[in-house]
């Protein structure tokens, strides 16, 4: 039955791809770019001391909330044709069970200023934080239904209404999530090492993404939805090539950062396991259920993976290569090792975020020029890919980074496009207009 399934789902979703033009776009986030914050869990942690690097808050992002008319002009002068944003759970359900209807108002006013633009709206509805309300986080047995119940609540509006929304991610990189919350403690509620509890919110993520998906798929017109979920995927090699330990842990590491999750939502079985931790098995109940439409892609860069004779015994580190701001290798070869690997589920693939922390912007030309030429190979040999969303236009908040990790094409501050905009800007633009006739 599950074969059936995925086959099933195959080839709607190819049917589904077939009518779309290649997407070429930007995406961001709720919290790291509206300003003027609602209660959440993030709000609170990033007040605490030494929670941020630079000790900035999401109160410091740049306005996008209020000044979303500016960054769509932007958008349309790169001549994209899609812009994937999230929707602040906490703006629309600042107390349990009561529902802002200005906020949903306002995110409907957003879509449709897209739309007259002529820019496909892509929304997120889960990009890493809770309203303050859910006491106990992801943990909290009461999540996956709360979340659906939102997820339901402004797909009917925004999908119902005359913005017409059709692409929809129900979480962003959800693994990140829960190793940033549970295992490094970089992010609310700041636990380390409680793989257990990391586990229990992987699991927590599944079942809110199919208890949503559900409810989504029973509104009216609701099969016709694009839905899918932003993963972050990573190659991860080994450090030593002639350790075979090395060669064992990080293939378990691709196994259980990349894949687990990924088989647990397409198959509604979870079975998340690591050595010293307690397994978390458990079938769904998503028989008849048509899950996700397309496969959303964050990448970043890859990983070198070294065991150690001292605890936590395994060493995760970053490639030798060239660096971001932020210490990240760039290695756009390892674009194309994940979209042939994300290939073998048979999705069309969506890169839902791509980008370089860049403040001298000197490093984000090549970065791009290497990167989507890896696409228009993975496109050569057959892979489907159909659209790259450029993480970011605007500089953001970036978590526990804090606002000085430069993603943006443009800076943050008042002005017009030509003073704020950095030169890889019109690179981009060049880019997306000379690659603006793809089809699939």
């Amino acid at each position: 039955m599950i074969v059936l399934a995925l086959l099933l789902a195959l080839s709607s979703a190819r049917a589904d791809e077939a009518k779309e033009p290649f997407f070429w776009g930007v995406a961001n986030s709720a919290i790291q770019t509206e300003g003027e914050p609602c209660d959440s869990d993030w709000t609170a942690w990033a007040k605490l001391p030494g929670k941020v690097d630079d000790g900035s808050t999401p109160m410091q992002a740049f306005g996008f909330y209020r000044n979303f008319e500016r960054e769509f002009d932007t958008a349309k002068a790169l001549h994209l044709n899609a812009f994937r944003l999230s929707i602040a759970w906490e703006r629309i359900e600042p107390k349990r069970g009561e529902f802002n209807e200005e906020a949903l108002a306002h995110y409907e006013t957003m879509m449709l200023a897209l739309r007259k633009r002529g820019i496909e709206p892509m929304v997120t509805l889960h990009h890493f934080v809770n309203p303050a309300w859910l006491t106990g986080g992801l943990l909290n047995p009461e999540f996956p239904e709360r979340f659906a119940i939102f997820a339901e609540k402004v797909v009917q509006r925004l999908y119902g209404g005359p913005a017409k929304v059709r692409w929809w991610s129900t979480l962003n990189e959800p693994v990140v999530l829960a190793l940033g919350g549970y295992v490094d403690g970089q992010f609310p509620p700041g636990e380390k090492g409680n793989v257990d509890h990391a586990e229990e919110v992987m699991a927590q993520l599944v079942r809110a993404h199919w208890r949503a998906i559900e409810k989504m798929r029973k509104l009216p017109e609701g099969e016709n939805l694009r839905i899918g979920i932003a993963a972050h995927w990573r190659p991860f090699e080994p450090k030593n090539l002639w350790s075979p330990l090395d060669w064992i842990a990080s293939w378990f590491s691709a196994r259980f950062f990349n894949r687990a999750f990924v088989d647990a939502i397409l198959t509604g079985e979870i079975n998340f396991w690591t050595p010293g931790a307690k397994r978390v098995h458990e079938t769904l109940a998503v028989a008849g259920i048509r899950g996700i439409n397309y496969f959303g892609v964050n990448y970043y860069g890859r990983s070198f993976v070294h065991i150690t004779l001292s605890a936590p015994y395994v060493s995760i580190s970053e490639g030798p290569g060239r660096k971001s701001d932020l210490g990240w290798e760039i290695y756009p070869e390892g674009l194309l090792t994940t979209l042939r690997e994300v290939a073998e589920y048979h999705f069309p693939i969506l890169i839902t975020e791509n980008g370089v922390a860049d403040e001298s912007d000197l490093v984000r030309t090549k970065f791009l020029l290497e990167h989507i030429a890896m696409i228009d190979r993975a496109r050569g040999e057959g892979i489907p890919v159909i659209g790259y969303l450029h993480w970011t236009l605007t500089d953001n908040f970036e978590w526990a980074r804090g606002m000085r990790a430069k993603f943006g094409l443009c800076k943050a501050g008042p002005g017009r496009d030509d003073q704020r905009c950095r030169p890889s800007f019109n690179v981009f633009r060049h880019l997306v207009r000379t690659h603006i006739t793809i089809r699939n």
